[in-house]
C-alpha cells in the first residue's frame, strides 16, 4: 500500500516539474517539459490503479 502511495505522490511531482518547465520560451524544453508531465501522469495513474487494487483485495478478505 505504501509503494502504491509513494507512486502515486511521485508522478504528482514529476507531473509538477513538467507544467512548471512547460512556461520556459525554448522549444525544446517545452518539449522535455510534455514528456515529463505525461510520464508523471502514467505513474500516478499506475499508483492509483495499486491503490484501488489492493483495497479492494483486502476488502475481500
Amino acid at each position: 500500500m505504501t509503494r502504491a502511495l509513494v507512486a502515486v505522490l511521485v508522478g504528482l511531482l514529476i507531473l509538477a516539474g513538467g507544467l512548471v518547465l512547460r512556461r520556459s520560451a525554448e522549444p525544446a524544453t517545452q518539449t522535455v517539459a510534455e514528456v515529463l508531465a505525461f510520464g508523471g501522469v502514467v505513474i500516478a495513474v499506475i499508483g492509483v490503479w495499486q491503490l484501488v487494487t489492493r483495497f479492494l483485495e483486502s476488502r475481500d478478505n
